[in-house]
């Protein structure tokens, strides 16, 4: 993994220089959030328009670093993710800025300690906009092989209306693999929209 990453246009080039490995790309706005192993950048172009290879601006975000792709949930168009010290949620400020705060200070910082780091970089997780609840899947202990690292037996809720986070403990069978919110196209005979766990038995 080299100190710069290039993101490929049709037409050009954009590097960002001391980014390291690149491990998620999310559009917001009028730009492009870089989430990468040395921090978060953000893409737009000069005149705050969008961008163009050969008409950009590249501006570090913050130093939160990025340890997985599959944590990421997208929250009303904003990235909550998780990396080895906490929850983070991107959002915009009033002055137009971008913030990425920590919403595990405060609540549960200790809970989320105890998770080992290697189940952080697994997790899963997805969102319900109708009931604003963000839920994530992990697994409890560390790993003894590749196939029980994604047996999942934690499920981590949040709900954005109160601010409440509430653990959920799964046992036995089946095996919970990953999550996913499920919507209907609707219609009078369609089911309502569900949570839904990829498991195995």
């Amino acid at each position: 993994i080299g100190e710069t990453q290039d993101i490929l246009d049709p037409i050009g080039t954009i590097r960002i220089q001391g980014c390291g490995q690149i491990f998620k790309l999310f559009p917001v706005q009028n730009g492009l959030l870089v989430h990468c192993a040395n921090g978060i950048w953000f893409i737009t172009g000069s005149q705050g328009i969008g961008f163009l290879a050969n008409d950009y601006a590249v501006t570090k975000v913050s130093g939160v670093e990025c340890t997985n792709t599959t944590s990421f949930v997208n929250v009303q168009g904003w990235p909550m993710f998780w990396n080895d010290e906490g929850i983070y949620f991107v959002q915009p400020e009033q002055s137009g800025s971008l913030s990425v705060q920590n919403i595990c200070i405060g609540t549960i910082w200790q809970y989320f300690r105890e998770i080992p780091l290697a189940s952080k970089k697994y997790a899963r997780g997805d969102y319900d906009p109708i009931n604003f609840i963000v839920q994530w899947c992990f697994r409890s202990t560390n790993e003894s092989t590749v196939t029980n690292r994604y047996e999942y037996d934690r499920i981590l809720a949040l709900n954005l209306h109160n601010k409440a986070f509430y653990p959920y403990s799964i046992t036995g069978t089946p095996k919970i693999h990953g999550i996913c919110y499920i919507q209907s196209p609707g219609g009078s005979t369609a089911p309502e929209p569900v949570f839904k766990y990829v498991t195995s038995y």
